[in-house]
């Protein structure tokens, strides 16, 4: 049954809950998330060089969205692999810890992540170390930082995860020593050949210029909203737009698409803002049996106040990873054609 099916069903409680979960879980691909789905697939190949990647973009662009839908075509490129074994992992994926603690919890970290793989005995690890050919248990309580990250390590390595996904990245910068969460990040990298996805808004670039060390093997991939003085992404935003108008589950519709500008505008051209908006325009109708009154988009529409701090935060952002991004963003056209020009003619004349 279509979503617009249901809307035609009788107004109760329980059917308005069913159409906003079914508005909330519709997706739409579009092309800039297909755009970063391509390179992702690139940078987590196992040959890539990078080993630690920066997924980067504003709030509300569909980062988290992105990465699942990533993370799903590995797993089909790994049940299609005959050399996988049923006890491999293709991915671990785990929200960076915010609980509270006055310093980074790398044990809350760690555990999540074991939990993630579907460890179950997380509070009953010990430090092991072989000397002589020997595994000798070191001294010290169950599940100490040190036998946690033992774990993780052997987890990765023998499970070979592919991708380490560390999702709301940000909340590792909360306690400002960069040095040393890069230093634990590229040590769990390079001791487990597993790749690091970090996912956040534009802070997340402090991490990457931390040191040399790091920038060497890693990869800013910055997702980018779409832009209102853009004739390519107006159109592409209002296509999407369109799909959304299209399975809006509302007997009475609103022409969304006429002012497609304006809620670029409105959403700073973030398709998750924009779904936010939909969504909480929906809830004010069905609450109204279905009827429309453009008050409810007004209403779903951040203030201006608002909206302007996350334009803020959007723009000094872009500006920071601009020199940083995957693919040749920081090299202008004259530099690139240039480039082209003498590798053409090096070409020819071997």
């Amino acid at each position: 049954m279509t979503l617009n099916n249901q809307a035609e069903k009788p107004e109760t409680e329980a059917n308005r809950e069913v159409l906003l979960k079914s508005f909330r879980a519709l997706q739409v691909r579009h092309k800039k998330m297909g755009e970063m789905m391509s390179t992702l697939q690139i940078l987590t190949d196992l040959e890539a060089p990078a080993n630690i990647i920066f997924l980067i973009g504003p709030t509300g662009i569909g980062k988290t969205n992105l990465c699942l839908r990533v993370l799903h075509s590995l797993v089909i490129k790994n049940s299609a692999d005959f050399e996988c074994s049923n006890d491999q992992i293709p991915y671990i994926f785990v929200p960076a810890p915010a609980n509270g603690d006055r310093s980074l919890s790398w044990k809350s970290l760690y555990t999540h992540a074991l939990q993630s793989a579907g460890d179950i005995f997380t509070d009953k690890k010990l430090a092991r170390e072989i000397s002589g050919g020997n595994v000798l248990k070191q001294s010290g309580s169950f599940s100490t930082l040190a036998a946690l990250r033992t774990s993780l390590d052997n987890v990765l390595r023998h499970r070979k995860v592919r991708v380490l996904v560390i999702d709301e990245a940000y909340h590792l910068l909360r306690f400002g020593n960069y040095t040393a969460v890069m230093d634990t990040l590229k040590s769990i990298a390079d001791m487990t050949e597993t790749k690091i996805l970090l996912v956040g808004t534009y802070d997340l670039a402090g991490l990457a210029e931390a040191y040399a060390q790091v920038a060497r093997r890693a990869e800013v991939v910055h997702f980018e909203r779409y832009k209102v003085d853009s004739a390519d992404d107006v159109a592409e935003f209002r296509r999407v737009l369109a799909k959304l108008q299209q399975h809006y589950p509302c007997k009475e519709t609103p022409n969304f698409v006429a002012v497609t500008k304006e809620l670029m505008e409105y959403s700073l051209g973030c398709l998750g803002l924009l779904k936010d908006i939909l969504r909480g325009a929906l809830l004010l109708q069905l609450r109204s049996s279905g009827v429309w009154n453009t008050a409810f988009l007004i209403k779903s529409i951040k203030s201006a106040g608002l909206r302007e701090q996350i334009r803020r935060e959007i723009e000094l952002g872009e500006a920071k990873v601009a020199n940083l991004a995957y693919g040749g963003n920081w090299m202008d056209k004259a530099a690139q054609n240039h480039l082209d020009k003498a590798i053409r003619r090096g070409g020819a004349q071997q």
